[in-house]
């Protein structure tokens, strides 16, 4: 009985030690969880910033650009489209059509010398997360554009 007992033992063993590994991974998995809902989050916030910026930048551009006014349309119909957007694979589309029109804007901005000495143009387009890259779609790699910096940051793709 002493042989059939010791591993009676041994099984019991391997058992409470395969409930506590179960149980700190559940944990484990649960912390993940939260922490993958936290980082969506925080994107959610950013891009909400983005957004927020688009109106007070058309606005101090309208009235310069009068002969862009396609430009200026398209940028507040790509604004108007990421911020309805539903879904993380929606969101990115959007928020990459968005990035697109934006670049065009700031691109046509270099191009009229008011703009470029308009003091809330310049400070929209210095906090403009395009720029200093705080928000990244799903999938693509970026660098802060900021002097001196080479920090690299990969957004993962869940598609």
């Amino acid at each position: 009985m002493g042989a059939i007992g010791g591993c009676v033992l041994f099984l019991i063993l391997i058992a409470v030690f395969a409930a506590i590994w179960a149980i700190w991974r559940y944990n484990n998995l649960v912390s993940l969880k939260y922490q993958v809902g936290n980082a969506w989050k925080q994107i959610d916030v950013q891009l909400k910033r983005r957004h927020d910026l688009i109106p007070n930048l058309i606005g101090s551009v309208r009235g310069e650009m009068q002969f862009e006014q396609d430009t200026l349309e398209k940028v507040i119909a790509a604004r108007n489209s990421a911020v309805a957007a539903r879904g993380v694979a929606e969101t990115a589309e959007k928020e990459n059509v968005l990035t697109q029109t934006l670049s065009r804007l700031f691109a046509l901005a270099e191009n009229y010398p008011n703009l470029k000495a308009n003091e809330s143009v310049r400070a929209l387009m210095r906090s403009s997360p395009r720029r200093r890259t705080r928000s990244a779609s799903p999938g693509s790699t970026t660098t802060t554009s900021r002097p001196g910096s080479t920090r690299r940051r990969t957004c993962f793709r869940t598609t």
